[in-house]
């Protein structure tokens, strides 16, 4: 690539410290035309790396394309010292170089990084031998997916500080969905200030309202079906599925998928409602009257929930101080999670999605006529992550629509009692939950399956 002396050296130092890595590295090969050096006006080099989101072909700059010190000065000086670091992301270690910098002699840096392709064009570019071989800095063997994986968790339950670097995440290649997902997800900004006030502000102006404790809906529902209704594109191609079991199951919807199905005189057992913004009013305008229960968080939207004249139950998102600890309902950060969890609380055996795609399906990421079904935002942008559809297809989501996924199937995994499915003609697969049919549907409601 350029300068072996470079890598002989560094290859040797890191046998010192970690032979497993070091041979593994002799022994690789970067692909040809993957990564594209360039010079800096810092006087060291960056690099861009070509690789695949899904089906698309994506271009990283590892590092800054002008200042990449002056970049990794700042990285460091953002970062909590705290005896040790975890570090995902070596990069090309102007950073791991920064952050080494600003520590006191007892502490160390171990470092993560599971792109064998960028860890070798590091160790080709320059000398690392001061990174290497310093008893501050230790380099740890992640491999495969699984020993990535297992480190982050180690890391994770011990509570210590996983320092991400965020180009790094960008890079991981197929097979690292989990370890991107699980990065990804520590690197999400919290709710900014604003949203956290009008979340605050929200719960104390539901707290005036005439409602009763969601706990009361408990066990209420024993060995029924629940249906939960999103508002997906899919919801348009089985809609009518829903009033022919509609005396036999517990349809909950959530507040955006309201008004597609109550124009088509569909009328659900309870309407959930999550999100502390205001668009959320929108989702039950004309409908204020409808005299179902509305389940809503007490961070919800209070215009929307003072609005309802129907009878309505408050939820908790997390536990707070002189609240029933089971008035928390586990949201996931969707309002389908919510539902759900709802669901399962009132001692439901069968869950099926309507409108779970968590993705574009057919170039729509709402169903038409549903509260956001008008925005037919494109799915080509190169934030988006591509996916696998139910059909092995590729399609765009979000970061936010694959913890949605995750939680599903982590709530799948712990609920052996209960039996999920999909009603779903795309969409992602959501593990535990298999894809049926109508006819399917109506034989298991039925008890013939």
């Amino acid at each position: 690539m350029t300068e072996p002396l470079f890598l002989k050296s560094n290859l040797h130092s890191l046998h010192q410290r970690n032979p497993g890595l070091a041979e593994v590295l002799s022994h690789h090969d970067v692909p040809p035309d993957v990564v594209q050096i360039a010079e800096t006006q810092d006087g060291v080099c960056t690099v861009r790396y070509r690789h695949w989101n899904g089906d698309r072909e994506v271009r990283t700059w590892l590092h800054s394309r002008y200042h990449p010190i002056l970049e990794a000065s700042r990285f460091a000086e953002k970062q909590t010292r705290a005896g040790q670091i975890f570090l995902y992301g070596f990069g090309l270690g102007y950073h791991v170089r920064a952050l080494r910098e600003r520590l006191h002699p007892s502490e160390k840096i171990c470092v993560m990084d599971a792109n064998l392709d960028l860890l070798k064009t590091a160790f080709s570019l320059q000398d690392l031998s001061d990174l290497i071989s310093s008893p501050q800095i230790d380099f740890v063997s992640g491999l495969t997916p699984e020993e990535t994986m297992s480190w982050l968790k180690t890391v994770d339950s011990q509570g210590a500080a996983l320092v991400i670097f965020r180009p790094a995440v960008a890079c991981l290649g197929e097979g690292y969905e989990q370890v991107k997902l699980f990065l990804t997800n520590r690197l999400l900004p919290g709710a900014v200030n604003s949203r956290q006030e009008l979340a605050a502000s929200n719960h104390y102006a539901n707290l005036r309202v005439d409602s009763k404790p969601i706990q009361e809906l408990y066990l209420k529902h024993a060995d029924e079906t629940a249906f939960i209704i999103s508002s997906g594109p899919s919801l348009l191609a089985y809609c009518n599925v829903l009033p022919r079991h509609r005396d036999s199951v517990r349809l909950y919807c959530v507040g955006s998928a309201l008004k597609f199905i109550a124009d088509r005189d569909i009328i659900p057992d309870y309407v959930v409602i999550l999100d502390a913004m205001s668009t959320v009013r929108e989702q039950l305008r004309g409908y204020e009257r409808l005299q179902v229960p509305l389940l809503f968080s007490s961070f919800a939207c209070a215009d929307a929930v003072a609005a309802y004249s129907g009878p309505r139950y408050m939820y908790l998102c997390e536990a707070l101080p002189g609240f029933p600890a089971e008035q928390v309902i586990s949201t996931g950060g969707s309002v389908a999670n919510a539902a759900m969890d709802i669901a399962l609380k009132s001692g439901v055996d069968k869950v099926v999605f309507i409108g779970q795609d968590l993705c574009w399906a057919g170039g729509q990421h709402h169903a038409p006529g549903s509260a956001y079904g008008q925005n037919t935002a494109a799915d080509d942008s190169p934030l988006y992550v591509r996916a696998r559809n139910i059909h092995g297809e590729w399609v765009s989501t979000r970061q936010n629509m694959l913890n949605y996924r995750q939680w599903f199937e982590d709530t799948i995994a712990r609920h052996p009692e209960v039996d999920f499915y999909n009603l779903a003609d795309s969409g992602l697969p959501i593990a535990g939950a298999p894809v049926i049919t109508p006819s399917r549907l109506t034989q298991i409601i039925n008890g013939l399956a």
